[in-house]
């Protein structure tokens, strides 16, 4: 998710691949609940009106669903039906990547008398997380996590609200269980045009379709943040987390690493000045002879991948709010890279070529 105003700040983030069993079809309600109130059905843009950006896309009812196209930067819509519930209520629907890397049908809905947003898919097309929370965006709180979407396959969304906590689940992945309690939840200024209900891009073309919100039964109410059975999809033991690994690698990176050898164009490069990078939690550093010049990338890995791949999102440095895609690979104390420039095809070998534009790195951690 660029924005012209993202803190340098950043925090290492853990790819998860959405399990194939995501639904293609629209997701039906569950059986036997009639409470659910459709609110798009696709056929129509009734009850809906494009949300007031500079230089957004064509939003159109098209194939069952609202299209939103590649704004300059956002592009979206805003509910104008009424009566949204603000508590007590769960929203779902199916979103889907159509074209580009950004968040393609982040979701801002109502939380008690504030709102807040369901980033999914941003910051260079992974990040999944509430924006924003006591101020912290998703990238900066703790409901951030990341995943792989796949171009032109719907996701199911579920939002829910309720017994003072908001959670989200994608697929059959619980992504987001956080407190409202004496939290302030509000939106970032990008956003504020999908308020109180809406959904929106980042220079990219998005649909939605199956929008529906249902107000909870009050047996549901008081169970706090269990859905009754069969609301719920059901969750991903904790013993088969796809994010293990990457968490695993997570915390293999910590500490200081120096470049060994590095190659472009297939030639080796002549290593005249030390370049180290250091990882510390969420922050990993470049510096060159001691003297950091570097300091706000996000990392974003994916260990279930072969070979493994990384996306190196560049804070505050010449590709400045863009993402380099990357694979890596960890042996030991040595950490190989393969980097390609923003809007390229991730390498898929460790090696370079000429015209490729790739950068081949050999670190070795420095003890």
């Amino acid at each position: 998710m660029p924005s012209p105003s993202r803190p340098l700040a950043a925090v290492l983030l853990l790819a998860l691949v959405v399990p194939a069993a995501a639904a293609e079809k629209p997701a039906a309600s569950p059986a036997g609940n009639d409470r659910w109130r459709v609110l798009l059905d696709g056929k129509s843009l009734d009850g809906w009106k494009p949300c007031a950006f500079d230089e957004p896309g064509k939003v159109e009812a098209k194939d069952g669903a609202a299209v939103m196209g590649r704004g300059n930067d956002m592009t979206g819509i805003v509910y104008t039906g009424g009566d949204v519930p603000t508590a007590e209520y769960e929203l779902a629907f199916d979103g889907k990547r159509v074209a580009g890397d950004d968040f393609f049908c982040t979701a801002t809905f109502p939380v008690g008398k504030g709102a807040c947003s369901l980033i999914v898919g941003g910051w260079g097309g992974t990040v999944v997380g509430i924006s924003s929370i006591d101020f912290e965006d998703a990238v900066r709180n703790e409901t951030t996590t990341s995943m792989t979407f796949e171009k032109d396959r719907w996701y199911p969304v579920r939002v829910r609200v309720a017994g003072g906590r908001v959670t989200a689940w994608i697929g059959d992945e619980q992504l987001v269980d956080v407190a409202t309690d004496g939290r302030r939840f509000s939106v970032r200024s990008e956003c504020e045009p999908c308020k109180p209900l809406g959904f929106a891009t980042w220079k990219t073309v998005g649909a939605v379709r199956n929008v529906r919100v249902r107000t909870l039964a009050a047996a549901e109410k008081q169970s706090g943040d269990k859905p009754a059975a069969g609301d719920k999809p059901a969750a991903t033991p904790a013993d088969a987390d796809p994010r293990a690994a990457s968490r695993a690698d997570l915390e293999k990176l910590q500490g200081k690493w120096v470049r060994v050898e590095m190659e472009a164009g297939g030639k080796a490069v002549k290593l005249d000045e030390e370049l180290t990078a250091t990882y510390r939690g969420d922050v990993v550093s470049l510096a060159k002879n001691g003297t950091t010049y570097r300091a706000g990338s996000v990392v974003t890995l994916d260990a279930s991948r072969t070979p493994k791949a990384m996306n190196v999102w560049d804070g505050d440095g010449s590709y400045k709010d863009h993402t380099l895609p990357a694979i890596y690979e960890l042996t030991g104390d040595t950490l190989r890279l393969c980097l390609a420039a923003p809007g390229k095809d991730r390498p898929t070998a460790f090696t370079t070529k000429e015209g490729t534009g790739f950068l081949y790195i050999v670190y070795k951690r420095v003890k």
